[in-house]
């Protein structure tokens, strides 16, 4: 393992993707099977025609996906240092260890 350094400016982007469409909100017909009062008796059918819901969104998102990177910078490298490099942007995994320097100033 080896570790590499990346100490210059580095800018983080997160890019999202997704597909959406209109559904429809409206019911033509809706049956609703009641209990019955008495466990002989048949269940009672209740019929509602032509509704819709106020509160169900039309539009429906779907196939959201997000893509997060993160591009960074060194200082001057060696040329000895290519081969770490060229194995970092082959590798199918890797850690990356982000420290924040904050530098405040009192007034």
């Amino acid at each position: 393992m080896q570790d590499l350094f990346f100490f210059k400016k580095s800018v983080d982007s997160l890019e999202s993707r997704s597909e959406s469409f209109n559904r429809s909100i409206f019911e033509a017909r809706a049956v609703q099977l009641d209990p019955p009062e008495e466990p002989e008796q048949p269940c009672q059918e209740s019929l509602t025609f032509n509704t819709y819901s106020t509160t169900a969104h039309a539009k429906k998102t779907f196939n959201a996906n997000a893509t997060e990177s993160v591009l960074l910078n060194t200082g001057f490298v060696n040329e000895l240092m290519n081969p770490y490099f060229e194995e970092l942007m082959v590798s199918e995994i890797f850690g990356l260890l982000i420290q924040i320097m904050l530098s405040i100033q009192l007034i």
